[in-house]
């Protein structure tokens, strides 16, 4: 696997431009050489996360680096919207409807506690969101999944 792939995307890429966003992460995925179920897994999941930031985030911008290391894969997405701690969202890992509200909101964090191995969010500065994920692409492409923290 090469090293890491980085993009940005603006306000040009909301959520009515899902087709082009899509395209654009694929590329990303596509750049880091994960193919397959588990890259169209890593796909659908960054898809919504980018989509929630620049709808709800209020964001104006979301950069996304992957870092294939190994068997590893590091994820990475820093946006310039609102402060919002992921962590609730993301620990609320069951199927129960309490753990998703009514409305499907944060679907894409609960995908997060079910894909990813770990995760750390962060406030940088008081302006920047930082969420970094770690998805072991073994486990993926053996079908298992461990819980996130």
């Amino acid at each position: 696997m090469m090293g890491y792939v980085f993009m940005r995307f603006g306000t040009s890429f909301r959520p009515e431009n899902v087709d082009r966003l899509r395209e654009k992460v694929g590329e990303c995925l596509q750049r880091a050489n994960i193919h397959g179920s588990t890259g169209f897994l890593l796909l659908n999941l960054m898809d919504e996360l980018i989509c929630n930031i620049l709808e709800h985030g209020a964001a104006s911008w979301v950069e996304l680096e992957v870092h294939p290391e190994g068997g590893v894969l590091r994820i990475i997405l820093r946006d310039d919207g609102k402060a919002f701690d992921a962590g609730n969202s993301i620990r609320a890992r069951s199927a129960d409807p309490g753990g998703v509200d009514p409305q499907g909101r944060h679907m894409g964090l609960y995908m997060v506690g079910h894909i990813a191995d770990d995760w750390d969010y962060k406030r940088i500065n008081g302006a920047v969101n930082e969420l970094n994920l770690v998805v072991d692409l073994a486990k993926k492409k053996e079908g298992t999944t461990d819980e996130a923290h």
